[in-house]
């Protein structure tokens, strides 16, 4: 499938603490930065990469790998976001993660690729083959000791999912997919962060409808956790936000 590839916005308060405005980063021409969902400094594994793959540019809304092709290679986001997801017998589709830049899919070791990923921007995506990963985790420790954090980190961050899937009300979903965005989407010099995906692939990603979804944003909007301006969100308190008995 590879091979034939050819919003909203968060904007944080003024008051918001001093320690949230340090650990945004800035470009030097002030645009958002988007960042792998890992906090792990993984600059040595994505030099690696860019050394033995192969890139290519993808459009908004291109498949980049179908659910059940072949998984002979894996993937990084080099530019935009990318969404993987799992289509169901009925129709219906499950997003399982909104990937950044620097974040890797496609180690799929069951020999086809379990999810499908789209791009839900136009991205840059870097192709390297499984058996080329293979080659650099037995030659270069410090590549597989970056790549087993990397996947490692990707695990919790699912288990993490899975009880937000099962346990969490729908504003408390809400709540945590804003606040997981903001620190992943970092503003720019005027504190605007766009999120790249529309509130159909959140529902989809918090197993929500987009009813709901839009339920709840305006219900937050009420209590005063958030502003709400056309497609402008004011998150008028991160911690506010976080707690989560202001969500009932």
């Amino acid at each position: 499938m590879f091979a034939s590839l050819p919003a909203s916005t968060i904007i944080y308060s003024p008051g918001r603490h001093k320690a949230d405005q340090e650990a945004m980063p800035l470009s030097s021409s002030g645009t958002c930065i988007a960042k792998s969902a890992s906090p792990i400094d993984n600059g040595y594994l994505r030099g690696r990469l860019d050394g033995v793959g192969s890139s290519v540019e993808v459009a908004k809304g291109q498949e980049i790998v179908g659910q059940g092709d072949r998984a002979d290679s894996c993937f990084e986001v080099i530019h935009g976001c990318v969404r993987t997801l799992q289509r169901l017998e009925d129709g219906r589709s499950q997003v399982s993660e909104f990937l950044l830049p620097g974040d890797i899919f496609g180690l799929d070791a069951s020999g086809e690729h379990e999810f499908a990923a789209e791009a839900v921007t136009a991205a840059t995506i870097r192709r390297v083959r499984l058996c080329t990963i293979d080659l650099l985790t037995r030659e270069d420790a410090a590549f597989e000791q970056d790549l087993r954090h990397h996947l490692c980190y990707q695990i919790k961050a699912a288990r993490r999912r899975l009880v937000a899937l099962g346990r969490m009300t729908a504003a408390e979903k809400i709540a945590g997919f804003l606040l997981e965005m903001s620190g992943r989407l970092d503003a720019s010099e005027q504190g605007a962060v766009k999120l790249p995906m529309c509130r159909g692939d959140i529902a989809d990603y918090l197993g929500l409808t987009i009813e709901t979804v839009s339920r709840c944003m305006t219900d937050l909007k009420r209590r005063n956790v958030i502003s709400l301006h056309g497609s402008l969100i004011a998150i008028l308190d991160r911690r506010l936000l976080a707690t989560k008995e202001t969500l009932h």
